[in-house]
């Protein structure tokens, strides 16, 4: 009964290790904060924190969010709201026909870094006009994929969404919003090597022996 007992217990140690060995190879996300700045430019002009053009404006505001994680390694941060977005806009009354405005966005990652360094990205588009006598920001590309990053201990890769932005007439407080989608890459662990388990595995068999035999 005792020497079942033991045989009993190496099986739940086995399926013990299964679990761990699973539950090491699930990598699960971090959350990792981006912040930075952005500046602008219209029909190629110089990059400024402000940007104008006819009556409309667009203004840098700095961005902070921390992604959450949502499956396996990816985690999701989306960039909008009063004070926290790519940029604001506001388009005052006076005439001017935007018919398809140049405009240039570049994204300071201030955090995390790329190669220790900060990281920008260049989103360009245009402007329109609507027949609301509002304007249309339209990105393309939209996206910017695979971006690698260094966080603390954390590495991975993101990749940046910019939303297109319709603005009224008369608006003041439009934004420039967008997401970013980071893979977090699962942390790097020690394996034994095999002579390293080869050395192991007859002390284990050994001590497995011994506790049988003296409950026996």
């Amino acid at each position: 009964m005792n020497g079942m007992s033991i045989v009993g217990m190496s099986s739940r140690l086995r399926y013990v290790a299964v679990a761990v060995a699973l539950g090491a190879a699930s990598p699960v996300a971090a959350q990792i904060t981006f912040a930075g700045s952005t500046t602008y430019a219209f029909n190629g002009g110089s990059l400024a924190s402000t940007a104008s053009v006819g009556g409309l404006t667009v203004t840098n505001t700095g961005f902070n969010v921390t992604t959450v994680p949502i499956i396996g390694n990816l985690s999701l941060a989306s960039v909008g709201g009063i004070g926290n977005n790519f940029g604001a806009i506001s388009l005052n009354g006076t005439p001017y026909f935007y018919n398809n405005v140049a405009f240039q966005l570049l994204i300071a990652f201030a955090s995390p870094t790329t190669a220790n360094q900060t990281f920008f990205a260049s989103v360009f588009g245009i402007v329109q006009s609507a027949s609301n006598g509002g304007v249309n920001f339209i990105f393309s590309p939209s996206t910017i994929s695979n971006i690698p990053f260094t966080s603390g201990n954390q590495t991975g890769t993101y990749q940046l969404s910019l939303n297109n932005v319709s603005v009224t007439p008369g608006q003041a407080n439009a934004q420039l919003t967008g997401s970013i989608l980071a893979t977090t890459n699962p942390p790097v662990t020690a394996t034994p090597e095999p002579a390293t388990l080869a050395m192991l595995a007859p002390g284990v068999v050994g001590a497995l022996g011994f506790m049988r035999r003296r409950r026996s």
